[in-house]
């Protein structure tokens, strides 16, 4: 405890001990501070590096994690560790450890909590209470200064044929700078497209943000199928964000504020409301007085992102030519924006090289995925560790950080060490991901070819009866947004604001500390 005790910034309660199994054994390479939230996947943790003193959030996940959990981390990590490093508006996964307990995710932290609590907090200091305003949440500058971000960070990743797919205000957090920089995380429900076109299947997401085409198939809504174009559903969700900055509310909450809290019902609910005929989406009485305070060219880029044929939506290309995006903003915001984008293009000739891809890295962290997905076996594991962990007052030790790997740099003899540890098969690592992977089959083949987006479709009912079998067995520690039975955060968050809005201001510190993500099923196949 003497070396943790003299690490500046760390008091003596901020540091658990190595023996505590709730960290996993994190203690070995950090100075573990506190518990930031819990999901259902596991606990994330405040820790800070031991050599460094940089902050970092892990995340960890019980072992053994189940299989089909398995290869949804692995493509989250792979995912993010190729954009995170490449864009400074998207959180960078760090490391990856595995120990004799658990499997650890190490993410940068970002200090400043999350864009859903910014905007309680802001609500609560300019009008002092959620229901009665005078103005907007967010002035246009300030609300385009963030807007921009966001933009750059999803064109980003549709650039690398990626879809977030959960773009939301508790999946975008903001760092410490003044202005605050935004970063998007939870790549949980990301996916990657091989074909021509993003065409994807999985109904996925929060229902506030989510489009009519995802919310019509969920409900079984007549002629909607689960096909879609994941950059479309993107710029949905973008819309529903920028709305939510402005005025605080969300654009298809209803005529009053809904108290219903079944997921299956929120979602009939959001879907009635974006398909009425009878009035624009801005006209219904909840909305009506706010929106009546947007500039002319800011309602035009909603009514284009909120338009309900995806075919006709609006466009990353087309938002950025936008009058409204182009708009001058002040000093304060513009400047900030100017040194965000010169950083940027330092990185962006990084990317262009190809430096943050890594077959070794994503061979090595296929291994340690795989014994994660298994209980400790001594015989198996024990090849390399990191000091065998520290000794117990009762003798025996600790759980001890068996491997850990970097996802930030280039480390090939690292990569292959874990990768060829001993008593690890890698022909049966292989088979493990191709059984488990949703993504994998005949699918994905059609896809790459190039086959017509029905019969990805039509490859994905195929199989769907198995994977739905695989999904019950791999579910009952991962459930997906549909199966809890609490609303989604921020219609919790602003229900309680609107109830109890003292009780909501004490409670806004403890908000920012929950964890950002929430792991979803496999993909069925047929989906990319």
């Amino acid at each position: 405890m003497g070396s943790c005790l003299s690490t500046p910034g760390l008091a003596e309660d901020d540091v658990r001990p190595a023996q505590e199994d709730a960290t996993g054994g994190l203690s070995e390479a950090y100075y573990v501070k506190h518990l930031l939230g819990s999901g259902s996947a596991g606990d994330t943790w405040l820790c800070q590096e031991r050599t460094g003193g940089e902050l970092v959030a892990v995340k960890l996940i019980k072992r053994p994690i189940p299989p089909l959990m398995g290869t949804s981390i692995m493509r989250e990590v792979k995912i993010g560790a190729e954009l995170g490093k490449g864009h400074l508006n998207i959180v960078k996964p760090r490391e990856v450890v595995l120990t004799r307990t658990h499997l650890g995710l190490v993410m940068e932290y970002v200090a400043g909590g999350n864009m859903a609590d910014y905007i309680l907090k802001s609500i609560l200091l300019k009008f002092g209470q959620f229901d009665r305003r005078d103005g907007l949440v967010m002035d246009e500058d300030e609300a385009l200064y963030f807007f921009r971000q966001i933009v750059n960070a999803v064109e980003y990743c549709h650039q690398h044929r990626v879809a977030h797919r959960d773009l939301k205000m508790d999946n975008t957090l903001l760092d410490d700078n003044d202005p605050p920089r935004i970063k998007l995380c939870d790549f949980g429900f990301a996916r990657n497209w091989a074909g021509p076109a993003p065409h994807m299947t999985t109904i996925t997401g929060t229902p506030d943000y989510m489009s009519p085409q995802l919310l019509g198939a969920k409900i079984g809504a007549p002629c909607m199928q689960a096909l879609y174009d994941g950059t479309k559903v993107d710029i949905w969700a973008a819309g529903v964000m920028l709305c939510v900055m402005l005025i605080g509310r969300f654009p298809f909450e209803g005529t009053e504020m809904s108290h219903v809290t079944n997921l299956d019902d929120v979602s009939e609910h959001v879907w009635a409301q974006q398909t009425q005929a009878t009035a624009p989406w801005h006209a219904n009485p909840l909305i009506s007085h706010d929106c009546g305070m947007l500039s002319a060219d800011c309602l035009d880029l909603l009514n284009r992102m909120f338009e309900l044929d995806e075919t006709r939506r609006i466009s990353i290309e087309e938002i950025r030519g936008h009058a409204w995006f182009n708009r001058a903003l002040p000093p304060l915001y513009q400047s900030a924006l100017d040194r965000l984008q010169r950083e940027q293009d330092a990185i962006d000739k990084q990317v262009a090289a190809g430096a943050f891809l890594s077959k070794d890295r994503d061979s090595a962290l296929k291994t340690m995925i795989y014994l994660a997905a298994s209980r400790f076996n001594r015989e198996q594991e024990e090849g390399v560790t990191m000091g065998g962990g520290a000794p117990r007052e009762d003798g025996r030790r600790a759980a001890s950080l068996l491997r850990k790997i970097s996802l930030t740099t280039l480390m090939p003899t690292q990569y292959r060490e874990v990768a060829a540890a001993h008593h690890t098969d890698l022909a049966t690592i292989s088979k493990f991901f191709r059984e488990h992977d949703g993504t994998g089959g005949g699918a994905a083949a059609a896809a790459e070819a190039g086959v017509g987006a029905a019969a990805v479709a039509a490859a994905g009912q195929r199989r769907q009866g198995e994977q739905q079998q695989q999904q019950q067995q791999g579910e009952q520690q991962h459930n997906h947004h549909y199966q809890q039975q609490e609303p989604p955060p921020q219609r919790q968050q602003l229900q309680q604001q609107q109830q109890e809005p003292q009780q909501q201001q004490q409670q806004q510190e403890p908000q920012r500390r929950r964890p950002s993500y929430e792991r979803p099923p496999p993909e069925p196949a047929g989906a990319r």
